[in-house]
């Protein structure tokens, strides 16, 4: 009877990579479904690279398995060699052959398929891209955006079961790298690619993935959807990765955490040190002549204003934004804050 489990596209398990006592990569286990879009992200030299290199073959683990569509490519009595795992692979620096014009580095790939194949294969690929006015130029002539959907291009053209993606918007000025990450993931998603991805780039990360892998020195630290690893942060290095925010120490009584503007509820053990984690848009103000909070700096950005609020009690003053700004006349201010909007950890 067949089974009714779906098929991975790609299954690490257990996989580990050391460089003399650098442990590279430590004891990473991940599933990837087909259709899915992988990010792994992470402080630079936490691993992400290193695991890309060993998923596509370029590099070879210590230890563990990699299996690819159910089929065992790299373990301890098995390595097929990366021409051989049908992964397209994009490079942050796009590594297109500066003596081929775009045609011909798409071409490049596609080696070995009949002539009128690679002709509608190759048309139909830069046509997807937008690219089809471009085909006789040069790298040198292209922009890096065009750059960049060539790279892509090339890494699509031999129909890959899977496509691995080394920080591919990084080169790019920030308004050109949104919109092209945004076209990039939208015609992946439309053609039901599987992707894993590395960015460093936490925003990246949380908008372009429908799983998201934080990684630290080597290992996995968390993983799940951008919702899950961005509402429930399994840890303090998870929550601060993420997104910045106010920490306010205090003990942990009867449940809740006491701080200077407020006790909230905890899981933490009764008596610990705990520190209360508030993002700065969780924060609510309120003009209070007796309020326990003074603004001290207003900050105009936009469509929010970040202000600055001193509270007794506290060694650092709280970052707070606001889309509703208050009158440039109130100093003093009232602190509210949902409990629901606190996080809570350890405190070291």
């Amino acid at each position: 009877m067949k089974s009714s489990v779906p098929e991975t596209a790609l299954e690490l398990v257990a996989v580990s990579r050391s460089f003399g006592r650098n442990e590279a990569v430590k004891d990473v286990s991940l599933a990837v479904m087909p259709g899915e879009i992988v990010c792994l992200v992470g402080h630079s030299g936490c691993g992400k690279s290193s695991l890309l290199r060993i998923i596509s073959g370029i590099d070879r683990q210590d230890r563990g398995v990699v299996r690819l569509r159910g089929r065992e490519v790299a373990g301890p009595d098995v390595f097929v060699e990366p021409e051989l795992r049908n992964i397209g692979f994009m490079f942050q620096d796009y590594a297109l052959f500066p003596h081929l014009n775009v045609e011909e580095n798409l071409r490049f790939g596609l080696r070995g398929m009949a002539r009128k194949e690679m002709d509608q294969r190759v048309a139909m690929i830069l046509d997807l891209v937008g690219l089809g006015a471009l085909t006789g130029r040069y790298p040198h002539m292209l922009s890096g955006g065009e750059q960049q959907r060539v790279a892509l291009a090339r890494a699509l053209a031999p129909e890959p079961d899977l496509l691995l993606m080394d920080e591919p918007f990084s080169n790019l000025d920030r308004g050109l790298r949104e919109k092209l990450r945004h076209d990039t993931l939208s015609l992946l998603k439309s053609l039901g690619t599987t992707v894993v991805m590395v960015t460093h780039d936490p925003e990246e990360a949380l908008s372009a993935g429908n799983k998201v892998v934080l990684m630290r020195a080597g290992a996995v630290v968390q993983s799940g959807s951008a919702y899950d690893i961005y509402d429930r942060p399994a840890s303090a290095y998870a929550a601060d990765f993420f997104t910045a925010f106010n920490k306010l120490p205090g003990t942990v009584r009867h449940g809740r955490i006491e701080t200077p503007i407020g006790a909230f509820a905890t899981a933490l053990p009764e008596g610990s040190s705990a520190t209360a984690y508030i993002r700065p848009h969780e924060i609510a103000l309120e003009a209070d002549a007796n309020g326990a909070g003074t603004i001290r700096e207003r900050l105009m950005m936009g469509e929010i204003e970040q202000l600055t609020v001193e509270v007794p009690g506290l060694a650092e003053p709280l970052r707070v934004r606001l889309m509703q700004r208050p009158p440039l006349d109130v100093a003093r201010v009232a602190i509210r804050v949902r409990n629901e909007a606190v996080l809570s950890f350890p405190r070291d």
